[in-house]
């Protein structure tokens, strides 16, 4: 928390919850996880990366790669297959280089998903690091990761079937743990687990929302039918939090983070730090703005980012990775 009782982003899971808290949000239990595996089909597994409520990722390798390999937990139900199903389909199809790739995968009785590895931290990750140190990523490396994960999600949702057919992507779990960095400046988004498309609708059931509530967009709330521009209001959340340093939506509980997004009252960016220019105040405004036709595209919101940030952002995150850079709280 700070002075005023805000909480810190990236403080103690606050948003959204690290690849390693896998409690569920209702209940606060952690699923039962699978004892690790001495190989996955023929890799051999050399440790853990990340737990999640559906699975676990595991280190491995086959010859002289390393990769990582997601693997569903133990007796998965039909619901979590399916999922796994639409992430291995959806995932397999994207070719960006803002988008983690896949390299190999099995749907059988114990399916897995081989992913390439990104060896650098989660944006997530970076953030609590650096306000550890009492420190923030600078404006211009908020604005080019925001820039890179828009352009991932914008060759998402242009993403089209054989027949010229819009799949109508929707990634549905854009958050600060499911952006990874590397020391070299790269943005990758991951984890597709809840993405939703035309022919594969399976991963919600009635009445019942998936993903982290703090980057749900208000329409979800209140029931109705998300589509990409889902996206565009969680990528806006995640770029509210990253220049600030502290979590857009408080979860003291879920109906008060619930009626927080759907009120959509939210202070701007400069209010916590004077230095955000006008200009991106407005746009991230645009962007998780309670009404879904005022936010702009994922390719729009790009375009806006990369005039916002003039050029400047990647050298600016790489020595931010590497711990040597970070802007004073």
């Amino acid at each position: 928390m700070d002075s005023r009782g805000w909480p810190r982003f990236g403080a103690c899971g606050s948003a959204g919850g690290s690849a390693e808290d896998t409690r569920d949000e209702v209940s606060g239990v952690r699923p039962c996880m699978p004892r690790r595996p001495e190989r996955v089909g023929p890799y051999r597994v050399l440790g853990v990366l990340g737990e999640g409520g559906m699975g676990v990722v595991y280190l491995a390798e086959r010859g002289t790669t390393r990769v990582a390999v997601k693997c569903l937990r133990t007796a998965p139900g039909a619901g979590a297959r399916r999922r796994f199903e639409a992430e291995a389909f959806v995932q397999s199809a994207l070719s960006h280089p803002n988008v983690v790739r896949v390299l190999d995968g099995d749907t059988g009785p114990e399916p897995y998903l081989v992913l390439e590895l990104v060896e650098g931290p989660s944006l997530l990750a970076l953030c609590s690091a650096l306000g550890a140190r009492g420190l923030r990523l600078p404006i211009d490396a908020c604005l080019y990761v925001a820039e890179r994960a828009a352009r991932a999600l914008a060759h998402a949702h242009a993403l089209e079937d054989e027949h010229g057919r819009s799949l109508e992507i929707v990634h549905r779990d854009v958050s600060p743990s499911n952006l990874l960095l590397t020391r070299e400046g790269s943005v990758k988004l991951t984890d597709f687990g809840l993405v939703r498309h035309r022919d594969r609708d399976w991963a919600t059931t009635a009445g019942l929302a998936l993903g982290k509530i703090g980057y749900m967009p208000p329409e979800l709330l209140r029931g109705g039918e998300v589509d990409a521009r889902a996206d565009v209001y969680a990528l806006g959340v995640v770029l509210w939090e990253c220049l600030t340093g502290r979590v857009l939506v408080p979860r003291r509980s879920l109906f008060e983070a619930a009626e927080r997004v759907v009120q959509g009252q939210h202070p701007a960016p400069s209010t916590w730090r004077p230095r955000v220019p006008t200009e991106v105040d407005a746009l991230v405004a645009r962007a998780i703005s309670i009404d879904p036709d005022a936010r702009p595209s994922a390719a729009g919101l790009a375009s806006a980012l990369c005039l916002a940030r003039r050029g400047r952002g990647r050298r600016t995150l790489e020595r931010a990775v590497r711990g040597e850079g970070g802007a004073a709280c």
